[in-house]
């Protein structure tokens, strides 16, 4: 074996002939090599070559610095492997181990050999090998140190226990050995994002995301195939080049139903989409996987998780060098009631709210008995958060962000929104014949009419619809759709029907979209001077950003609850269907009534000039100092820290 120039280093490699120590020392000796280091690597002509063979994930080249040293050995017996034995250890392997013992002599001829211990459990390995190991220990201390193929995220107590055990030895742990630690290296943080695959917790997550990475930390955003493209396809507002430094993440899941839509049921939760919310679940396999990975090249895995994945939260437990923040996509007054109203029902927090004006409501049926149970589900990981990031503002909820703060000392907290885009180039807005329509209407003279991507109308309320905005003879634009089953990209049931006439007498005053709408340019643009929504709480803050006042009708979930906040603690709105009636349809002169209230009412002109000053306030929160800037400045501080 050629000598290294005088004062050089060399490096000797002794693996024992077996894949899982060929390889790991095989890639261990080519980042060695890469180091300018002379590296040899011994063994027999047959186990060498069963080396470089199965060796993956590197460039055949990048090993041809390696000095190969095919040492000849005695022959010995191969028997085959006994399936049927009791025992599991690979036995027949034991006259090869046995064998390689003979390349000391040859190694001897060249270096002081480097041999590796081997720590013996009861049942673990039979007497034979047991009886090879103890000779093996003989050798042992000849050694000047170790290394170990692991890192301190997985095993740093163990690692320096061993250090402590034997301090007169130094200790070295370089795993993982992959071909991703070299060319990536250790970075210092990477947030991982885990929505729930419905469209308004996609659109909130991926809005946050792309703010994260515009910070320059890597982001990862986690979903199937379909739901990741579904996010990217939908998203508006943006520039799609300023997500492209998102690394969307697309895992498999088990096939899963996604039955379509049921309009005619009285409890209009979209509970067709819970099939797809428990094969989400199956994510967090996948997830784990990743976030092991992410967190041996990463000094620190942040974790942000919508709040119905939790499950994410406890993924994150596992690791040392992670934790994880809760996503809440609805609004604190939601949050902040339902843990009164479900969770703790104190004395002392009902009169909370009753100081503030808020009394008790109910709620009933706002969701069904199948998302309650995976809601309760997910509640089991909710202690293992860190904190709680909400999409809102000090502008709208300055008092009930104040009292979730107050109530939950362990946590932080931190109001980051609006998330969705508040400014428009109108050069660059998506070409959509709605818009081009909105240009040709006088100033707040249109009301814009949609009920988000989860819920379905049945045919007699459409009509009733249909008849309140004719009659109502306001200029509107009506996103009449289906909702949205597991996967958008399936063949979907026809168009929802309209009464006989109807889009050829409203011709020139209204305009029906059924694909997909730019709602928040829509809501930005000055024709624009009424929302009818069903007070989901993204197209709550899409509005309010935009100072657009809002007729309520709401459908289920946290919906109630942010009719109320809009109607009667904000005063930006009017009640179309009350709560207490859900059950009956909703007449086309109560229709009609609301929409003449909200569009050309002195009461109506009053909320939308208090919803015009609040969405200066809402703007302000995004710009510059502002309070949500500030906010999500101070979360990327502290998850950088």
């Amino acid at each position: 074996m050629e000598q290294q120039q005088q004062n050089g280093v060399v490096l000797v490699m002794v693996p024992l002939p077996a894949q899982g120590h060929l390889n790991q020392l095989l890639h261990l000796t080519r980042i060695l090599s890469s180091r300018d280091l002379q590296a040899h690597f011994i063994g027999s002509a047959t186990h060498n070559k069963q080396a470089k063979d199965r060796v993956h994930g590197w460039d055949p080249s990048t090993i041809s610095n390696i000095h190969f040293h095919d040492f000849k050995l005695p022959q010995f017996i191969t028997p085959p492997a006994d399936p049927n034995a009791t025992n599991k250890f690979p036995k027949h392997l034991l006259p090869t181990f046995e064998a390689s013992v003979q390349l000391r002599e040859p190694l001897e001829g060249s270096l002081i050999p480097q041999d590796t211990p081997c720590i013996s459990f009861e049942d673990c390995f039979n007497d034979e090998f047991s009886e090879f190991s103890v000779r093996n220990t003989e050798w042992h201390k000849f050694r000047t140190g170790d290394i170990y193929n692991t890192c301190d995220a997985i095993e740093g107590k163990f690692i320096s226990a061993v250090a402590k055990f034997q301090a007169d030895k130094k200790l070295w742990a370089v795993g993982p050995l992959k071909d991703y630690v070299s060319k990536i290296g250790i970075c210092d943080v990477v947030v991982v994002v885990v929505p729930i695959p419905a469209q308004g917790h996609l659109n909130q997550l991926l809005h946050l995301t792309r703010l994260i990475a515009s910070r320059g930390l890597p982001a990862y955003f986690i979903g199937t195939a379909t739901h990741n493209r579904q996010a990217k396809d939908r998203v508006h507002g943006w520039d799609p080049s300023t997500i492209s430094n998102i690394h969307f993440q697309d895992f498999q899941i088990p096939e899963y139903i996604t039955p379509p839509p049921e309009p005619n049921l009285s409890n209009k939760f979209p509970n067709h989409l819970v099939p797809t919310f428990e094969a989400s679940l199956n994510l967090r396999e996948p997830l784990g996987v990743l976030l092991r990975a992410l967190s041996t090249t990463y000094r620190r895995v942040v974790i942000v998780h919508d709040s119905t994945m939790s499950f994410a939260a406890e993924e994150a437990s596992f690791l040392s060098n992670a934790e994880a923040y809760c996503f809440n996509p609805c609004a604190a007054f939601s949050t902040l009631y339902y843990i009164w109203a479900v969770v703790s029902q104190t004395a002392d927090e009902e009169e909370s709210l009753l100081q503030l004006g808020i009394p008790r409501l109910s709620f009933e049926d706002s969701t069904t008995q199948e998302m309650s149970v995976f809601l309760a589900r997910n509640k089991a990981w909710w202690s293992f958060r860190t904190g709680d990031l909400y999409n809102t503002c000090d502008a709208l909820e300055g008092r009930f962000i104040n009292l979730i703060a107050q109530r939950q000392l362990d946590k932080k907290l931190w109001a980051i929104g609006p998330l969705n885009p508040i400014a428009f180039d109108s050069t660059r807005a998506p070409p959509h014949k709605c818009l081009e329509w909105l240009d040709k209407q006088p100033p707040n003279s249109v009301i814009y009419v949609s009920f988000g991507t989860m819920t379905s109308l049945s045919d007699d309320q459409i009509a009733e619809l249909a008849i309140g905005l004719e009659r109502s003879e306001q200029k509107f634009i009506w996103v009449l759709r289906y909702a949205d089953i597991g996967d958008i990209y399936k063949e979907k049931e026809g168009k929802a029907p309209l009464p006989d006439g109807f889009e050829e007498r409203v011709k020139g005053v209204g305009m029906i979209v059924r694909d997909w709408a730019p709602q928040p340019h829509i809501l930005a643009h000055s024709s624009t001077g009424g929302f009818m929504s069903h007070c989901g709480w993204n197209s709550c803050m899409e509005s309010l950003s935009m100072g657009v006042p809002i007729a309520a009708w709401s459908m289920h979930s946290d919906q109630p609850r942010n009719t109320f906040l809009i109607t009667e603690v904000l005063k930006v709105g009017l009640v179309v269907s009350e709560w207490a009636q859900r059950e009956e349809p909703v007449s086309s002169d109560t229709i009609e009534s609301s929409i003449r209230k909200l569009m050309v009412s002195e009461e109506g002109n009053m909320m939308r000039k208090k919803a015009r000053e609040l969405g200066v306030a809402v703007r302000q929160s995004v710009s510059e100092g502002g309070s949500s800037t500030t906010q999500l400045e101070s979360f990327i501080t502290h998850i950088s820290r």
